[in-house]
């Protein structure tokens, strides 16, 4: 071997070593001293030049790397590097894993990962797991919060009107005598008031606490919804007119929608009362149902006293029941607007409400147009 080459192979084996031993600035200083025109032939010079190059792309490949193992997702790889082909690889996929990280940190627990072999299948186990896990915490909270209503209404609102039935019989039974025969109407009225109260919060809880266990049975099938309001309108026309409260149907005479009959009639009929409750005398009310794609949206207007902003976003929230009085004093179980809501989402529908206070108030649900 002549004494040029080796030379070169001596310092190729030197920068070699110093590459092994972690010195790649030291070894690469000494090859960049290394030029390939100084070669006594053609191949010495090829081959001075591959090598260099190589080493160039071990060098570039392994800073690369170690950024990698720092967590440095976001270096740029270097380009036409056949050294790190398999660990530009291995970026992308930390890259879409970090992501996917933050995503489940966000409370997203249906990522799934099957490109990283074994740990893809502890990842998604873990995934599982935190979905189970919150899927229970939901569940937990809805049932302290169902709990907290149906402790809030036994606890006071139910013993609210028991206690004014129990206060007027012993104002009868003690002093019956004494009263006038107006007076003797009037404690009648009242027990017949309260006791009205009580039945209707009664009869809701019993409804809500049947949806909550499951044991309504829901059977759908095409309603004229035309009729589903003006038989609500009948049932309802005489507490109209006790306030001279006009009611407007403007549905179309045809427009029918896929929905259970018994819980659409009591989610319109609720909404009815409820305006009925809030309008003053001589106000209007007004019913109208528009199609959208394969959505019907029947709208509840009325010339009420409006809601407060902060009262509008607790409307359908469980554990935050709303109670208001209505323009004559009328009294609500506060279950109402819940039923209403848990009624319109069990038939595929939506429901939500828009109201400035002293405007009056309109209520919106949705319900499918056709089977799905």
């Amino acid at each position: 071997m002549e004494n040029g080459q080796e030379q070169i192979l001596n310092t190729f084996n030197r920068v070699l070593q110093l590459l092994m031993d972690g010195a790649m600035e030291e070894g690469i200083a000494i090859l960049d001293g290394v030029n390939p025109e100084t070669a006594a032939n053609q191949n010495d010079s090829t081959f001075i030049n591959n090598f260099k190059k190589f080493i160039q792309q071990y060098y570039e490949g392994a800073n690369f790397i170690n950024a990698l193992a720092e967590g440095n997702l976001d270096i740029e790889p270097p380009r036409r590097n056949y050294v790190i082909s398999h660990y530009k690889q291995l970026q992308s996929n930390l890259r879409h894993l970090t992501w996917q990280t933050q995503q489940i940190a966000r409370g997203d627990y249906n990522q799934k990962v099957s490109y990283l072999g074994e740990f893809s299948i502890a990842f998604n186990q873990m995934t599982d797991a935190l979905r189970e896990k919150k899927m229970i915490e939901d569940q937990l909270r809805d049932l302290y919060a169902t709990r907290d209503v149906f402790m809030s209404i036994i606890s006071h609102d139910l013993r609210s009107p028991f206690n004014g039935i129990l206060g007027f019989a012993d104002l009868l039974v003690q002093d019956y005598d004494e009263l006038s025969d107006q007076e003797r109407k009037q404690c009648i009225e009242n027990i017949q008031s309260s006791s009205q109260t009580a039945f209707d919060l009664l009869e809701n809880l019993l409804e809500w606490s049947r949806i909550q266990t499951g044991k309504i049975q829901f059977t759908f099938e095409e309603l004229n919804l035309n009729r589903v309001i003006l038989e609500n309108f009948m049932l309802l026309q005489s507490a109209a007119d006790k306030k001279q409260i006009q009611l407007n149907n403007l549905a179309p005479p045809d427009c029918s929608v896929y929905a259970d009959r018994n819980s659409t009639l009591t989610a319109i009929r609720n909404l009815l009362s409820n305006a009925i409750k809030f309008t003053p005398r001589g106000g209007k009310i007004t019913v109208n149902a528009l199609q959208h794609d394969t959505m019907w949206e029947i709208s509840i207007a009325d010339s009420g006293i409006g809601i407060k902003p902060e009262n509008l976003l607790k409307l359908f929230v469980t554990g935050e029941t709303v109670k208001t009085r209505g323009t004559e004093n009328e009294k609500g179980t506060g279950l109402g607007l819940l039923l209403c809501k848990e009624f319109v989402e069990k038939n595929g529908g939506t429901i939500r409400a828009e109201s400035t206070p002293g405007f009056g108030s309109v209520f919106f649900i949705t319900l499918p147009g056709q089977k799905p």
